[in-house]
């Protein structure tokens, strides 16, 4: 399974890209299960928002694309036989960033399918093969789809061969016209050589960052999942195929008179079980890599679950010191235990309980003093009205008393 598009981080939220790789039979036989939700899926597939998936091409059977692939194949003139692990098919995958994402999905289902056919058969058009398969995924972390493309072109030749990297820019560049169409804001993804001349990191660069770029993480791990997979398949194969050519050469070299016609043949065979060993070395060595690549995906992964985890730890916390912060507030406001000092200082009687919800609850304790302060004021004024009362109906009752006094003398 080669890799074609490698321009897949672009750094950039708002952007859109595309990324197309080659498959075997036994690959792309995984990915059709994967893009129809066929068997068991990985965990990060939310069983409940399957239904909300669209197939707007059914991608065919392997059989199908095999067949394409070798009437194809068959218009150019080849050397060698076709071999058992040739790719059949090219999966590509229509991605967005996380504000792209949002864009994308502010539209009405039937725009976003005009959108992804669209753009799959400009693609097609651009590679010079043909569509066979489309389906939109809802129940990951974000909306994307994936389509199928014949792994050979209109001429015969294999889209790994035919696919230069000056093409693959382009491909992106054609994305985001596409999409612009439907979403103006939406942008194209940054290349490699605009970030590292904005200073980018270079590990940034090419090693995802997951506060960055973790929408993408589950896909990156399913495509690394499902590679791992046919690399098994095609590992399995290769030791058969060496078996199979051990077994040939045992037994003409257990022979101790070998014809002319046998010893051509031995030659024969040892030259096929030298390319054989040569090819189960192959695919010992890219699964090796993608075994490497898959682990630290599955890291990145691991943290990006910590960092989520102890951020909702977080969440709960600062909302229980909230909810405690609130109560202790309610008690300090009714008990009026609030005070501002001369130099503005705010005092309380329970400061500890008040002083974890910093400072999310600043605003509410300066509204609360302001209040008690307020309830203290009126409180003063009706005293002192309470009092001036007092004082004059104790002097009319002197004054009538004096009157009284006088009238009797």
């Amino acid at each position: 399974m080669a890799l074609l598009n490698d321009e897949k981080r672009n750094g950039n939220p708002k952007a859109t890209s595309v990324r197309i790789q080659s498959d075997t039979v036994s690959g792309y036989s995984g990915q059709r299960r994967h893009d129809l939700r066929i068997g068991p899926q990985p965990k990060y597939v939310d069983p409940e928002r399957s239904p909300l998936n669209r197939t707007l091409l059914e991608p065919p059977f392997p059989a199908v694309m095999k067949a394409i692939a070798t009437k194809r194949r068959a218009k150019r003139e080849t050397q060698r036989a076709m071999k058992s692990n040739f790719a059949i098919a090219t999966a590509g995958i229509i991605t967005f960033g996380s504000q792209a994402a949002q864009m994308f999905e502010a539209l009405s289902e039937e725009d976003q399918d005009r959108a992804f056919r669209l753009l799959a058969r400009a693609i097609a058009m651009r590679l010079r093969t043909s569509l066979h398969g489309l389906v939109v995924h809802r129940d990951e972390a974000t909306i994307y789809a994936h389509f199928t493309l014949s792994s050979h072109n209109r001429d015969g030749m294999p889209l790994s061969k035919s696919t230069r990297p000056a093409v693959l820019p382009g491909l992106q560049d054609l994305t985001a016209q596409v999409m612009q169409r439907f979403c103006p804001d939406i942008e194209r993804g940054n290349r490699y050589g605009e970030r590292l001349a904005a200073e980018a990191d270079w590990s940034d660069i090419i090693h995802k960052s997951v506060h960055k770029l973790h929408r993408e993480l589950p896909l990156d791990l399913a495509a690394k999942q499902a590679q791992l997979d046919a690399l098994a398949a095609d590992e399995e194969t290769a030791r058969a195929r060496v078996a199979k050519m051990e077994e040939r050469v045992a037994k003409l070299t257990q022979k101790t008179d070998l014809t002319t016609r046998e010893v051509k043949r031995l030659a024969t065979y040892q030259k096929r079980l030298e390319d054989r060993n040569a090819e189960l070395e192959q695919v010992l060595s890219a699964s090796q890599a993608a075994q490497i690549e898959a682990e630290r995906l599955g890291a990145l992964a691991a943290e990006s679950r910590a960092r989520e985890e102890a951020k909702t730890a977080e969440a709960i916390a600062k909302s229980a010191a909230m909810a405690t912060a609130m109560s202790a507030l309610t008690e300090e406001v009714a008990a009026e235990t609030l005070h501002r000092t001369p130099a503005g200082k705010i005092t309380a009687k329970s400061p500890e309980r008040l002083k974890p919800a910093h400072p999310e609850i600043v605003p509410a304790v300066q509204a609360a003093v302001s209040l008690v302060e307020h309830s203290r004021q009126k409180r003063r004024d009706a005293e002192a009205a309470a009092c001036a009362i007092h004082e004059e109906r104790k002097a009319l009752a002197e004054e009538r008393e004096a009157i009284a006094r006088e009238w009797s003398a």
